[in-house]
């Protein structure tokens, strides 16, 4: 995808981005702009799984007359000044200052976004140069704008490079994100697609990335995703976990009744991660509501009315009854609630206790009868509340 983006990204013009993406950005600004009633995630504090240097503070980098970058030392390598006269240079002889050599950096330009008419460039931290359009990066959030526009040199995220002191008199700018989160971004700033997010872990990073650039609409667009069973069913529990930090109500009741099919209690794979935001009483709060949701399951099957036999049915046992043979050790085998949660559990569960009853009704008898039953149960059990309003968490 990315070679077949980087063989057309030069004969494409700002002029042919444009159109689409007015409609595509002030959708997303004005839908930004509107007041949430989801929870604010404060980006001094984040998610555990981020990291504690979120937003991290870039190396001090100098560019020389050629445009290449010189890394300066981290901030932990920075020595105190021993002088007040900051200006003064030591006219002693001696071995050159090894803070002060320089060391050529060779830079690259991104395959995707090396546009011809692009009139500002951002620089990866991994020194990869991505030749964009500055009325589109206007277009897309708050903080691209003030990257543009009004950059801050001071600014944890990123180091603001002189204009003057570049090539091609375009002006720089250096992102803290690597090559590959940086051309991520881009691909959900620009129309043209090409981030196919297939596991949770991804899909999580990219709701941290695209929340730390302001691009609040397409974070609000990937959070519901968070919800879909196939993210729900590689972790249930980070799932839930990142679903309540960032205010996804219905992701978060997608993983609680993920969890609620899980035998979780007592096992260490379960809620011992060091990169999950919950505590101990996240744990028993979900094991309460646990346990009252799996009595209600087991309530709505107790009181469930089931349909009788068909006329003409081959089994002596379900004539003689009046009803179906196997209904009492069905609903022994619904006891254990939290078998039935799980996707055709409740038809597995309606063959076994047919199994166990030796009900000679064929199952294409009793076909119809089953899909009512599990269409009608299935129903009454997503109706259930799957956390409860007197500990509401928040």
């Amino acid at each position: 995808m990315a070679d077949e983006t980087s063989n057309n990204a030069s004969d494409t013009t700002i002029y042919d981005l444009l159109p689409n993406l007015k409609r595509r950005h002030s959708t997303r600004l004005s839908g930004a702009s509107q007041p949430s009633q989801e929870k604010v995630v404060d980006p001094e504090t984040p998610h555990p799984s981020i990291g504690n240097d979120y937003p991290p503070s870039p190396p001090i980098s100098t560019i020389d007359s050629n445009g290449k970058m010189t890394p300066g030392p981290t901030k932990e390598a920075v020595a105190p000044e021993k002088s007040s006269n900051k200006n003064q240079e030591s006219s002693e002889p001696g071995p050159p200052d090894a803070s002060n050599t320089t060391h050529a950096i060779d830079l690259t330009t991104s395959s995707v976004f090396a546009y011809n008419d692009a009139d500002i460039i951002l620089r990866s931290n991994d020194n990869v140069e991505f030749r964009v359009h500055k009325q589109i990066l206007n277009l897309a959030s708050q903080e691209f704008r003030d990257l543009v526009q009004n950059p801050r040199k001071t600014s944890k995220r990123r180091k603001i490079l002189p204009d003057a002191e570049i090539s091609e008199s375009l002006p720089v700018r250096a992102v803290d994100e690597t090559e590959d989160d940086l051309e991520t971004l881009l691909r959900f700033v620009y129309p043209i697609g090409g981030n196919f997010t297939t596991s949770l872990s991804s899909l999580t990073e990219d709701i941290c990335l695209l929340g730390k650039w302001g691009l609040v609409a397409i974070q609000n667009e990937l959070g519901e995703r968070l919800a879909e069973p196939n993210f729900i069913s590689d972790d249930p529990v980070k799932a839930y976990d990142h679903a309540k930090y960032f205010g996804y109500e219905n992701a978060r009741h997608a993983a609680l009744k993920a969890l609620y099919a899980l035998p979780f209690e007592g096992d260490e794979k379960y809620f011992m991660s060091e990169d999950l935001d919950l505590n101990a009483k996240d744990l028993q709060q979900i094991m309460s509501w646990k346990n009252r949701y799996l009595d209600e399951v087991l309530t709505i099957v107790e009181d469930y009315t089931v349909p009788k036999p068909t006329a003409g049915t081959s089994c002596k046992n379900c004539i003689s009854a009046s009803r179906w043979c196997w209904w009492g050790s069905f609903k022994n085998r619904a006891r254990n609630t939290s078998d039935l949660l799980g996707p055709n559990e409740l038809e597995k569960t309606i063959f076994a206790s047919m199994d166990s009853k030796a009900c000679s009704a064929s199952h294409s008898e009793v076909f119809g009868t089953v899909s009512t039953l599990c269409a009608d149960l299935r129903k009454k059990i997503d109706a259930l509340p799957v956390e409860h309003a007197s500990s509401n968490s928040t």
